[in-house]
């Protein structure tokens, strides 16, 4: 009886997205709003998120992400010290960081432009941490009514003031149910992502002038006995994605490359070899 195995899930390149600020800024209420269902508690009481909440979703546009929400940033004491140092580490390896102030509201959702922002010394250590590491940074003034922002504990902290220039700044209401703050949250992250693609991947995986509904690219793909079952690599993986998000058509050729590397091989058997790939080239004219 021969024993059935299956292959390994195939890899994803996950985008990661956190969530920062401090406490009761609406950090948990922007992760629920994110996945679109009650991931996260969400209440009026300090310190509600204990440890980080991390969610898979994907998004349209960007492709799978995982998300973390994390716990107030300014929570103070030893336990406090302890999540901050664990908040900082998730922030070193996000693509993107959501900070989270809270502001009086305002109506509207709506991209500020002010010179310089105002933030504390704790949600300073999170655009110091993107800074550092050149990543992309994105601060969301969520609006509350008088009456709420009042309810949320003041607690003492030394102020900093940042160039407005270096990140992407925002005003909107996270409580907001009708849909409006989800398709303006969503807008938000693909306007980052795509400027990050651009800083990530300046020059084109493929000259432009090859790729158009005309074209069809051929990947020679070499296999052995070292290539994982049921999938590409990873570089050949892309390739082919590049292609076909630019319409062009792809064919696949795979060499014999035991064959190549025997020193047996006769001249015949290689020259087969070669006409097999030039009809592979021929039919793709």
């Amino acid at each position: 009886h021969h024993r059935l195995t299956f292959p390994t899930r195939r890899f994803l390149s996950r985008f990661n997205i956190g969530i920062f600020g401090n406490m009761n800024s609406g950090k948990s209420t922007c992760m629920n709003l994110l996945v679109q269902q009650n991931a996260s508690i969400v209440d009026s009481k300090l310190g509600t998120t204990s440890d980080s909440k991390i969610c898979l979703i994907e998004i349209h546009g960007i492709g799978p992400c995982k998300i973390y929400d994390t716990p107030g940033i300014n929570e103070r004491g030893e336990l406090g010290e302890k999540k901050r140092q664990k908040t900082l580490q998730i922030a070193k390896y996000c693509d993107i960081l959501l900070l989270i102030k809270p502001k009086l509201y305002t109506m509207n959702n709506s991209k500020q432009v002010k010179n310089t922002i105002k933030v504390t010394q704790y949600e300073n250590m999170i655009v110091e941490c993107a800074k550092a590491r050149k990543k992309q940074i994105v601060l969301i003034e969520n609006q509350f009514d008088v009456l709420s922002l009042k309810q949320i504990p003041r607690i003492h902290e030394d102020e900093h003031e940042i160039d407005a220039e270096t990140i992407h700044r925002y005003e909107m209401n996270l409580n907001d149910t009708s849909g409006n703050a989800f398709s303006f949250l969503m807008s938000i992250l693909r306007e980052v992502w795509n400027e990050l693609k651009l800083k990530l991947n300046p020059n084109p995986l493929i000259p432009l002038k090859y790729l158009n509904k005309f074209q069809t690219v051929v990947l020679v793909i070499p296999m052995d006995k070292e290539t994982p079952q049921c999938r590409l690599l990873r570089p050949q993986e892309k390739v082919q994605e590049y292609c076909l998000e630019h319409f062009t058509s792809t064919f696949a050729f795979r060499l014999d490359i035991q064959l190549l590397r025997d020193p047996n091989s006769s001249k015949d058997v290689i020259d087969t070899e070669k006409n097999r790939f030039l009809d592979c080239i021929r039919q793709c004219k």
